[in-house]
């Protein structure tokens, strides 16, 4: 059976684990950690669009970041994954 992804696991496999392993200034980090971790409990309590909405607050939050305190590399792969989760929490509000 393939593996499909969800936004929980994407979340705690890919884009926290680089937020803290990336070199990002602390601050900066822990700002980022900090609207990763509301995303968190959004999709916990069953509120996958306000995670979404919180996503686009990180993705902003990188972007404005980008070449500063951010990689474009880092940057990248950040946005790349915050999207996919996006995508992946709109399909499963679609789904129901």
């Amino acid at each position: 059976a393939a593996f499909a992804p969800d936004p929980l696991t994407l979340l705690e496999l890919a884009l926290i684990p680089n937020v803290i392993n990336f070199n990002i200034p602390r601050s900066l980090e822990t700002s980022l950690l900090s609207v990763l971790d509301k995303t968190l409990n959004f999709i916990n309590a069953g509120r996958e669009l306000k995670a979404a909405t919180t996503l686009g607050s990180f993705i902003s939050l990188v972007e404005s970041q980008r070449g500063l305190s951010i990689s474009d590399a880092d940057s990248d792969a950040l946005v790349s994954d915050a999207e996919a989760a996006i995508e992946l929490l709109r399909d499963s509000v679609i789904s129901r």
